[in-house]
């Protein structure tokens, strides 16, 4: 049992856990086209959490500490990831000060689309960062928009005192057959 007074720093990690395992569902690299690769597993880690901090800045500016321990959290573990892949101690700063520009950077993309509603602008984002600026088509992009705004709508559904102390739900993309939609 969870205890309802765990702190950001111990709710991060399985948080976290929750996170990557959305952004590992084979069902994006398999059959919507992302790039099976570092990069295009840390776009699907990022969007994952853009959505994740979306929800938390959600409930009122409370959940703070625990958005930066989530990001902390995020970084410590690219930077062993890192380093596990071989970057040498001295490219690892310059690496993760790119991957830390690069969530913020998504983060600004995304939200400002999803702010305004925009959905052509969050395709656009979507392109850009997760298909590195290459168009996977109308179909895939149309796809992860429902996807995000689907995603948001659903956290958006669970208690924030949930969510404080390390339990999320993301729902999984349901497995596609000629362009199905997500369940």
């Amino acid at each position: 049992m969870i205890s309802r007074s765990r702190s950001p720093r111990r709710a991060a990690p399985h948080l976290y856990t929750r996170v990557v395992d959305a952004a590992r569902a084979p069902v994006f690299y398999r059959d919507l086209e992302v790039p099976d690769s570092i990069e295009g597993r840390y776009e699907m880690i990022v969007l994952h959490m853009v959505l994740l901090l979306r929800r938390l800045r959600a409930a009122g500016g409370k959940q703070g500490r625990l958005a930066q321990a989530l990001v902390d959290y995020m970084a410590a573990d690219l930077d062993r990831s890192m380093r596990e892949l071989g970057v040498g101690d001295l490219s690892v700063g310059k690496f993760m000060k790119r991957l830390g520009e690069g969530l913020y950077g998504r983060a600004a993309a995304y939200d400002g689309a999803l702010d305004k509603g925009d959905i052509v602008a969050l395709e656009m984002a979507l392109a850009r960062n997760i298909f590195d600026g290459e168009s996977p088509g109308d179909q895939i992009l149309a796809i992860f928009a429902r996807y995000v705004q689907t995603q948001l709508d659903h956290l958006d559904g669970q208690p924030i005192e949930d969510i404080a102390v390390g339990t999320v739900d993301f729902l999984p993309l349901a497995d596609f057959e000629h362009g199905t939609k997500i369940s």
